[in-house]
């Protein structure tokens, strides 16, 4: 085999992964249209959920100022989902294309098979809420009656109540696919009463270590290894994203010039997303779409590599497990501001690395042969 070659080759093998391990990471932004697409329109997007195969889900205007319409994504295009009329959203999606979201009178639905269902529960209720879906069909939320809205979750469309760390408000926020759910629990019923972050898993009900004694805490999402991220105030009140596994809470920090953040989604690659967040002295607050990543920590308004100059991503929603972000930007473009929704696919694609790393096996192997 020619030498020079040979070390040519494990040179650029290198360069390959030493660039992906170290390089901040990039995107390519793909606008999610709303169901009416005139540019005189003014019509809004927002999503908030996404598979494994990029489908995404939120709300559309019908049409400019209308009532919302729950909406799912392929390709950037909106289909609308069945139901009655009136101001709905999508929230969240699994592999099989099972969507949970909210109606306008605030009931938990879901799609399933293209058909739409109220999620009820076997008990007076003045509202319900589903947040997350699992790929074994287990959804999380909570249903509210006369007292607390409480944590819970349906199987087969049949609701059953979570054990309960305190006699006050809780949620479930999210499910992986083991079946642990997170999500927090109220310590008392104070109208700004504080919260725990709360795992429930294998019949335990347990409540999560915040950054210091009486932290106020909540869990908002969980991956398939079992770690959990969310938010924990520190010992001078800030809310700052917080990491869970084994060995206990960890701070994720805040993006340079912003005190506060939360953590909202997390992906078996431990990629985490959430917001970063400042209030200035005014009250005025800014924000910015934050991704944790290698240890590092971004703002993803500067790692995509299409995006139009009239465009902020203030919003970040959830992540899959292909790196896809989905979340909102704002657009300003001078005559009709609006919210779009948005996904941000990850560049390159695991797939064409994959290519390109197969490609050099097989040249290597070509000038072996010829050796």
């Amino acid at each position: 085999m020619n030498t020079r070659f040979h070390y040519a080759l494990i040179l650029s093998a290198t360069l390959l992964f030493s660039g992906t391990a170290s390089a901040a990471p990039q995107y390519k932004l793909t606008e999610l249209l709303p169901l009416q697409t005139a540019e005189a329109d003014g019509s809004a997007s927002n999503a908030y959920g996404i598979n494994d195969h990029g489908v995404a889900v939120g709300w559309s205007d019908i049409y400019w100022r209308s009532p919302p319409a729950s909406v799912y994504w392929v390709n950037g295009v909106a289909s609308r989902l069945p139901g009655r009329i009136g101001y709905d959203s999508a929230h969240g999606i699994n592999n099989h294309g099972h969507i949970i979201g909210t109606e306008w009178d605030d009931k938990a639905i879901l799609w399933k098979n293209g058909i739409f269902h109220e999620l009820t529960v076997p008990f007076p209720t003045y509202w319900t809420e589903a947040n997350g879906i699992n790929d074994n069909g287990i959804i999380v939320g909570a249903a509210a009656n006369a007292d607390y809205k409480r944590a819970g979750y349906w199987e087969n469309e049949s609701y059953q109540q979570l054990s309960q760390l305190y006699s006050f408000e809780s949620s479930a926020k999210a499910v992986n696919e083991a079946g642990k759910i997170v999500g927090y629990s109220n310590t008392s019923s104070a109208l700004n009463a504080s919260s725990v972050a709360t795992v429930w898993e294998n019949g335990n009900v347990i409540a999560l270590d915040g950054f210091s004694a009486n932290a106020h805490s909540q869990a908002n999402a969980v991956n398939d290894l079992g770690h959990v991220v969310g938010f924990s105030t520190d010992a001078s009140g800030n809310r700052l994203a917080a990491f869970w596994d084994d060995s206990g809470v960890t701070s994720l920090g805040a993006l340079a010039g912003f005190s506060q953040s939360e953590a909202l989604g997390i992906n078996d690659a431990g990629f985490i997303v959430g917001l970063s967040t400042h209030i200035d002295e005014f009250g005025r607050q800014s924000r910015a779409a934050t991704l944790w990543a290698d240890g590092q920590i971004y703002n993803l308004q500067d790692l995509i590599e299409n995006l139009g100059a009239d465009w902020v991503v203030f919003s970040v929603n959830g992540i899959n497990a292909k790196g896809q972000i989905v979340g909102t930007a704002y657009i300003d473009d001078g005559f009709y501001p609006l919210n779009r929704g948005y996904v941000l696919t990850p560049v390159p694609e695991p797939s064409h690395l994959a290519l390109l790393l197969a490609g050099i096996g097989l040249l290597f192997m070509s000038k072996r042969r010829q050796a």
